[in-house]
Parts: structure tokens; sequence; C-alpha cells
């Protein structure tokens, strides 16, 4: 039956049933509220052919947030001003949709803005979701019910005329009908522009004329009567039931006045029996009417007889039939209209979507006038780094500290009934704009001035108790949301200002100083919050836990442009384990919100804007004078808790504080104790650190002279076996002399006694020369072998300053040996300690690189510097101007130092030069005197300067005074 009533000519029957039958799925209650949630957590929902929803999971700490804020308050207010059953059931029990994106808020504010100046009015708009569900179900609507079908679409045409969308309609019952009897007007600004509404009044479309027409034509949308235009065949059967009426009753009333008059009855009134009328008989009067009357009823006694006069049978009967037929017809001609209703069911949601949405949008309008708030303006990141702060929300006040101040709020519209059977609701008359904000009825909460300039992540609010801490931290929050959907803030204008609401305000910020513009404020894609108590015993949770759960929630969902607030952060532990928790969880928050806005009472978070320029104190006022707080914010301030004073403010017993104050004493004095008793610790623990660290390096200076030393006593013992070699060769070259002034005399006398020829001479004379070289050899190596030792290490110090030291030996250079008489030889080999294997003549010896030159021939040899004009240099220069060479003569040993401790100064100076004149090849020695009384020092220090040798002196630093180190003059 439903198929056959809804298919129409050229469309298959399925597809003609599956639009209804959707758009009823798309009513239903189910849908409609899935749908409400999902505009909220911004997600579009869909549904299926079998009208199944599927509806985006939103995360939990987000719908938290809206609780722990009171933004379902916030909403509440908004839902008192919407004038119809859809906007209101769309919002009533949810949320305020709100921007998913900095251009969706943007365009909400806009929407708002048009709102209230374009003041719509939307009375005689109804909720139709139930008609349509029944029409499109088969059902005969009635004519209450299309009359409210004409009301809500004539009310979609003034709004499309009121937007500027098209001119005043013409049609029965339109705008120019209902503006002549003073309803339906609805004043257009001049030069308004509305396109956001525009936008939002797309979906009104056409208004569905040709349904509107025909519903007027047939029924007086006014007194939902159905009209005689409707249908010839209903206007006939009307004319012929009056007429028939209009005898019946004068049949009627005659026979009445007639039996009155006789006695037969007692009163001349006509009455209905089933449906027809009849006069009240006597009981045993009956007699006096005709024969073939009619008796149709009788009273309770029985004395009462209920009967039909004979002549008027045939006219009840005549208003029956007429009767059925009319009501045949009023049934066809609704039942028309419902089906007409039931096609352009999917049209006519559209159209109650649009006025739902522009209710809201008008309702935000209407909230803004509530509250004389001023629309907001989103900074972009660039302005934001420009200067002029993440946000500057000047005068902010709390909106629902705010509303006791105000007028009241209307009624909002009740949800109609969604039964077609039983009614649609009633219209709501929500005209009148309201009343603006007054401040009468009770003194306003304190203004605050949220205002953090550029650069700040992190803002640390500390204070005390009943400060008003958590009150400023739910304010931020709702000023973020507000903005977000589109709502404009409650701030107090420069013009209305108070003196008394001024408040100090960081001096150093730049953006802290307007307090004239619109509020100012980065558009935050989630506002993630943990306020208050976490405890539910329900899930186990303890204080601590709660907060830590919601705190684990809020990290995971955070995002680089999320605000996050937390009220008390690190509180509900114990204090120092809560302080280090805060910490780590700001420092997390800092790198990873856009903006974090805490309160504490832990007094180590207060020095983190000193170390940190991301981070930024505030404080809530207290006066100490009246013990109670003032409510402002100090920006740039850390504030104290106060909380004996806050006690004793709120009437505590005094005898508890004082008892509180006598240990927060002792406790403060204990604390400073320990501070110092741990300043002390470490200052000690520094100085043991510093000793051990020049223990470690005075060890590793005695390690390197022990090496050091090792290595002259190596050079010695060389040095040593190189002499006794040297003897034997001096001895061997003597002896090889004497052979050959030997075999030469004896040539000689051979030659002057004639008893060799010429080519023996010649023979011996080539022998002798063969022979000779290596004499010669000998003979000069011997004769640097007796060289004095100090020229060797001059020898030595201007190989180490010429530019061919600056090379390393490689295999195969010819190098001189300077601790073996200059004697050269070829490297060999490099060991992998840098030690090289020299091949010198017939003798392979191993020497350290400093102990060799390279060979320079003699013409290109430049003449080396006189000692005279050698700079004095310390050991560390020395070290690093001459290397290794330089490095083991500044080294304390037995073979460099003289020991003249308890000698008298004459002694000591024979000690003194008694080592300077000895053989050693020296160029530093140490005086080792002691400390003592510090007199053989002295005349040791006032003598040196006297000697010739003495090139300078100086104390030896690691002998505390009892070494001097004297260089020698080469």
């Amino acid at each position: 039956m439903l198929c056959q009533r809804l298919h129409r000519p050229g469309q298959s029957i399925g597809s003609a049933l599956y639009t209804p039958v959707v758009g009823a799925v798309r009513r239903s209650k189910e849908y409609q509220k899935a749908s409400r949630v999902a505009l909220f957590l911004g997600v579009k929902a869909a549904s299926s052919p079998a009208g199944v929803l599927f509806v985006a999971e939103q995360e939990t700490p987000q719908q938290e947030t809206f609780d722990l804020l009171e933004w379902p308050e916030v909403c509440k207010q908004v839902v008192a001003f919407t004038q119809t059953t859809l906007a209101a059931e769309k919002l009533f029990g949810d949320y305020l949709p709100v921007g998913q994106s900095q251009a969706d808020s943007e365009r909400l504010l806009q929407e708002t803005a048009e709102a209230r100046q374009a003041q719509l009015n939307l009375e005689g708009v109804q909720d139709l979701r139930p008609l349509l569900d029944g029409a499109c179900q088969g059902r005969r609507l009635s004519t209450m019910h299309l009359a409210a079908v004409a009301k809500t679409l004539q009310q979609a045409q003034i709004l499309r005329q009121a937007l500027q969308m098209e001119k005043p309609s013409n049609l029965p019952g339109g705008r120019a009908d209902r503006q002549e009897s003073g309803q339906g007007h609805m004043p257009t600004p001049a030069g308004s522009q509305v396109h956001a509404l525009q936008q939002l009044a797309v979906g009104l479309g056409s208004g569905l004329p040709d349904l509107t027409a025909a519903i007027c034509h047939c029924i007086n949308v006014t007194t939902s009567a159905l009209l005689d235009r409707a249908s010839p065949r209903l206007a006939e059967a009307r004319l012929k039931r009056r007429e028939n009426k209009r005898r019946l009753q004068e049949e009627m009333d005659s026979w009445a006045q007639n039996l009155h008059q006789q006695g037969a009855c007692e009163s001349r009134q006509v009455v209905i029996r089933r449906e027809r009328l009849c006069v009240g008989v006597k009981a045993g009067r009956q007699g006096e009417l005709p024969k073939g009357s009619l008796t149709l009823d009788r009273s309770s006694t029985g004395a009462t007889l209920y009967m039909e006069p004979e002549p008027a049978v045939g006219l009840n009967n005549a208003e029956a039939r007429l009767a059925g037929q009319e009501s045949d017809e009023q049934d066809a001609i609704l039942s028309r209209l419902s089906v007409l209703v039931a096609d352009d069911a999917d049209t006519l949601d559209q159209i109650l979507d649009a006025i739902a949405e522009l209710d809201i949008a008008n309702a935000r309008g209407r909230h803004a006038e509530w509250l004389q708030a001023t629309q907001p303006r989103f900074l972009s990141e660039a302005e934001c780094s420009a200067g002029q702060g993440c946000m500057t929300v000047s005068q902010a006040r709390h909106p629902l500290l705010l509303r006791p101040c105000l007028a009241p709020l209307p009624v909002a519209p009740t949800t109609a009934d969604t039964e077609p059977s039983v009614g649609i609701g009633q219209p709501i008359d929500s005209s009148r704009p309201p009343k603006p904000a007054t401040f009468q009825n009770r003194a306003p909460p304190v203004p605050l001035d949220l205002l953090i300039p550029s650069g700040k992540t992190v803002v640390v609010v500390t204070g005390p108790n009943t400060g008003g801490k958590t009150a400023t931290l739910k304010a931020l929050g709702l000023m973020a949301l507000m903005a977000k959907a589109g709502l404009f803030l409650p701030v107090l204008k420069r013009s209305t200002q108070r003196a008394d609401s001024s408040q100090n305000t960081d001096a150093a910020s730049p953006s802290q100083t307007d307090h004239s513009g619109q509020p100012r404020l980065l558009w935050f894609d989630k506002v993630l919050a943990d306020v208050g108590d976490g405890q539910n015993l329900q899930q186990s949770l303890s204080t601590f836990s709660g907060h830590v759960r919601r705190l684990c929630g809020v990290l995971a969902a955070c995002t680089p442009k999320s605000l996050v607030l937390l009220d008390e952060v690190g509180s509900g532990t114990d204090p120092a384990e809560g302080a280090a928790l805060a910490g780590a969880i700001l420092d997390r928050l800092a790198g990873s919100a856009r903006l974090t806005f805490a309160t504490s009472h832990h007094a180590e978070l207060k020095d983190v804007p000193d170390r940190d320029k991301r981070y930024m104190n505030a404080a809530v006022e207290f006066d100490i004078k009246s013990l109670r707080p003032t409510y402002r914010l100090q920006w740039g301030l850390a504030g104290a808790s106060n909380a004996l004073a806050v006690a004793t403010g709120l009437g505590f017993d005094a005898r508890v504080v004082a008892a509180a104050r006598e240990i927060s004493a002792q406790a403060t004095a204990e604390r400073d104790a320990e501070e110092e008793h741990q300043h002390l610790q470490g200052s000690m623990e520094n100085e043991v650190k510093a000793v051990q660290a020049a223990a470690d390096a005075a060890t590793q200076s005695l390690a390197q002279a022990k090496a050091a030393l090792t290595v002259q006593q190596q050079d010695f013992k060389r040095t040593s076996q190189s002499s006794a070699l040297l003897k034997d060769g001096d001895a061997s070259v003597a002896q090889g002399t004497e052979a050959v002034k030997r075999r030469l005399d004896q040539v000689l006398n051979q030659l002057q006694a004639g008893s060799c020829s010429d080519e023996d001479v010649v023979r011996r004379m080539e022998s002798f020369k063969a022979r000779w070289p290596s004499v010669s050899q000998a003979q000069a190596e011997l004769t640097n072998s007796r060289r004095k030792p100090k020229a060797f290490h001059k020898r030595r110090d201007q190989a180490a300053g010429s530019p061919s030291a600056t090379r390393a030996p490689h295999i195969g250079d010819t190098v001189r040996l300077l601790r073996i008489g200059d004697s050269m030889g070829k490297v060999q080999s490099i060991n992998q300690d840098g030690s090289l294997l020299v091949q010198a003549g017939k003798l392979k010896v191993r020497v350290q690189q400093h102990e060799v030159e390279h060979a320079v021939p003699e013409p290109t040899r430049k003449r080396p510097q006189s000692s005279a004009a050698l700079p004095l240099q310390n050991s560390q220069e020395s070290q690093s101007e001459g290397g290794e060479a330089l490095q083991g003569l500044t080294i304390q040993s037995p073979y460099n130092s003289v020991d003249v401790r308890g000698k008298r100064s004459e002694a000591a100076f024979d000690a003194i030069d008694e080592l300077v004149m000895s053989d050693r090849p020296l160029t530093t020695i140490f005086v080792i005197h002691g400390v003592g009384t510090g007199r053989l020092r002295a005349a040791i220090h006032k003598w040196l300067p006297t000697q010739k040798f003495c090139k300078s002196f100086q104390a030896e630093d690691s002998s505390a005074g009892g070494c001097t180190l004297v260089k020698l003059r080469q």
C-alpha cells in the first residue's frame, strides 16, 4: 500500500520507496541524537541505505575537558536564545559545534556578527519531523498538520526575503498578506551584509512555493480549517449539507416548541443522540408524536425518552449521508496533500536543517547581545611572532560568574512530541530581543587581563588559596572555546570600565598595555584540561592516580597547536616528588603544546622563568591587611600561598593557626639549615674534587718525570758505552798508525837501500792508500769524540730550531747522530713507538727522533745563533719549541740537582760552583735548600745574580719554596 501510494509515473517502486524510507531513518530519534553528537565532535554522520549510522569516536580527554571547564553550562545559555524546537533539541544536552580549523571558527564568528545585526524572527517555524515520518509511512495528515507545514514554509520564504535572497512573495498567506495583518515582520538592516547567513540559508532552496500554494488553497493556515474551494465535490456536499441542516433544525425546533407547549416535554431545546437531532419526551406521552417516530435513547431514570419525530427522520438520514460525503471528500483532499508532503520530505528536511542552523547562529547573536560581548579576532603565528602576543583579552569576565548580574535568560522552546497522531507542538514566540546587560542584580565579577606575550609557552600561576587561580584558568579555557565556537567574548569595553578594575600588568611586555582593542588570541586545535579532583572510587582512582590518568591522556592528545590547562599540577603526593613531576610535565609541554597555563603552589616552579625564557610567572593578588584575595592577576610576579592568612580570614580557630605558624617557622628554619648544610657539603665536595684533580695532575707529572729520568739514564748508559768504544777505537787507531809508520819506514829503507824495484814501491804505495781511508776516518771520529759535551747540546739545540727539524725522518734519510760524535748514518727502519734504527758504518744503533738531525750540506748550513742571544724560556716553552730534546733537561734528577740543606752560605755556594763547573752537559740545575727559616734561600737568591753562569732563577713550583731552579748560560 505504501509503495502504491508513493509511486509516481516514470519512477520505479524501489526508488520511490527508498527516498522516504531513508528520510524517515534520517529523521529518527537515534539518527538525530547521533547527528548532534557528530556535529559537536566535528565529524559528519553518514547513513547507509539500511540506515546504519557511522560516527567517528572522539578522544576522551577532549570530552572530559568540556565537562571540567563547565562548557555545557555555556551551551545552555545559548540554547535559551533559540526560537525553534529544531535548534533547541539539536543543542539541548549536547554541545555547541566548534570549528575544526581557524577558517571554520572565523566563519562561525562572522555568522554570529551578522545574526546579531539582522535579529532574525523565526516565529511560526514548527518541528515537522514527526509529520514527515507519518506522511512517509502513508498516514493522512490533519488540517492542523498541513497548516503547520504551510506556516513553516512561509517562514522560510520570509527568511529568504530577510536575507535578501528573493523579492517579497505574493503567495496567499505569504509575507505581503501577513504584514498587512501585522504578523511576520522581520526588518532587514539597510545596507547589511549577510553573506555568511546567506550561505546557511542555501538549504532553504526555493521554499517549495508549489506545496505552500496547494496547502494554502485548501486550508486556512490560521484556523486550520479546510476551505470549500479545496474541491468542487467538497463545495457541493457542504452546500447541500448546510441546506439540509437548516431545514432539519427548523423542523426540530418546531416539534420541540409544540411538545413543550402541550406539556409532553420539559424543555424546548433540541438534543443530539447518536449524532441525530431529537427531542426529550416524557415517558407515557410518546403517543403524541406521529406514527413512524423513532426512539433513540432514554434517560437513566427512564422518565425521559429521546425521540426523533417522523418528519425529521428523512432529514437526519440526509444529514448523515451528506456528512459522509463531505468527510470522504475531506479525507481525499488531505490524502492528496499528505502525498505531496511525502514527495517533498527530503526537501523539507533540508529546509528544517537550514532553519535550525540559522536559529543556532541567531541564538549566538542574541547571546552576544545579552552578554554585551565583543567579537574576538584570531591571530596568525606571524602576528604572534611580530610582538602581538599569543593572547590579548583585556577585562575578561567569566561567562558563568557573570550570569547572576544579567537579565534572566528566556525560556528555551520545549521539544515537541514526535508522534504524528498526537500533535506537533505549539509555535514558539521568541521574537523579543534579549535585554542588554545592566549589572543591576549584584556586583559583577572582577575582570581579568589575560595577556600572554610572544615567545611564552608556559604560564605558571601561583598565589593563595581561594584567590581565583582555578577561576582564571577556567575563564581562559572558556575564552578559547567560545571563540572557536563562534561566540563573542564577555569583555568590559573601555567606556564602561570601572576605576576599581585596573590591574597590575607586566610593563616589560608591549602586548600587555592594550586595554581598548578587540580581544585577540591564537586559534587552538584542542583545549585539554586537568582541573579538580580526579578521585573515582568506582574506578579505584585516588586523587593522585586520577590526576595521573588525566595527564596521560593530555600528554598523548596534545599537539603543537593545543592549549593545555593544568590545575594544581603535581599535587596529591609528596611535595618534593610532586614538584619534580610538575617540572618534568611542564618541560615536556613547553616543547609539545602551543600554550600551557598551569596553577601551582610549588616554590620550585617559581624560579623556572629565570632560567628558561619560555616560562612566565603570574600571581593572584592577596590583600595582607584585609586577609582576603583581590582576584586580580599580576603578570610577571610569583605569588605566595598565604594559606594561614587565608585560613584566618575565613574564621579558622586562632589557636590552631598560631600552632601552625610555629610549626611553619620551625620547618622553615630546618629547611634553611638543610639548605645551608647542602651548600657546605657541595662546597666541600667541590674542594675535594679540586684537590683530587691536583693530585692526579701531580701523579701524572711524577710519572712523566720518572719516564724522562729513565730516558736520561738510558742516554747516559749509551753515552758511557760509546765512550768505552771510542777509547778502544783510539787504541786501535794508535796501533794502526804505528803499524803504518813502521811499514812506511820499512818501505823507505828498502827504497833507499835499492833492495826493491820501482814496481814494488808503486804496488806497496797503492796498498797503503787502500788502507789509509779507514785510518783517516777513525782519526776523524776520534777527533769528534773529544769535543766538549756542551758542543753536543749546542748542536742539538741548533738542530731542533732548524727548518729540517720540523720534518720527521723517513727510511733512507741521511741523519747525524747527535749523541755519537755527530756520526752520519742512514735510517733503516722506524718502530711503532717512533724510535729509529740507524746504520752508521758497521754500527747499527736504536735512537729516538730527537737524538738525530737531518744532514745538511756544509755550504748551505746556517750559522747557529749565539747562546747569548737566545731568550730565556721556561720548561713549557722549551718543550713546545725544542720538542723532547729540552724536556729532559728541565726535570729534576740527581744528575742536575745539588742538595745544600743544612750547610752554611759559603759551603752552599761552593757546592753550586762544583756542579756548574763539572763536565755534565747542563742547561738547568736544581738547588735544594729547604724551607726552614728562609735565610739560606735568601742568601742563595742574593748570590746567584752576581755569578756569570746564572742566566735566571726562580722558585720551583712544586717544592713549596724549598727548591730553586737556575738557568745556566751556554
